[in-house]
């Protein structure tokens, strides 16, 4: 479980860019249109949070 805080840590943000990139991966392989949907879903919520962070630099 994670800790709260008042500032989500530079760690973290690296952790979900990791997993966002990771994401393309899914191109070409068979999934159900809801499930499509709710990836699309996941996948601009982590992207959200990543780009609303202040470690957050579009070089990376």
């Amino acid at each position: 479980m994670s800790l709260l805080t008042d500032a989500t840590e530079e760690a973290v943000i690296n952790i979900i860019e990791q997993i966002l990139s990771r994401f393309g991966e899914l191109d070409g392989l068979g999934v159900s249109s809801e499930d499509a949907f709710e990836i699309r879903k996941a996948e601009n919520l982590l992207r959200a949070v990543v780009e609303s962070n202040p470690h957050y630099t579009k070089t990376k």
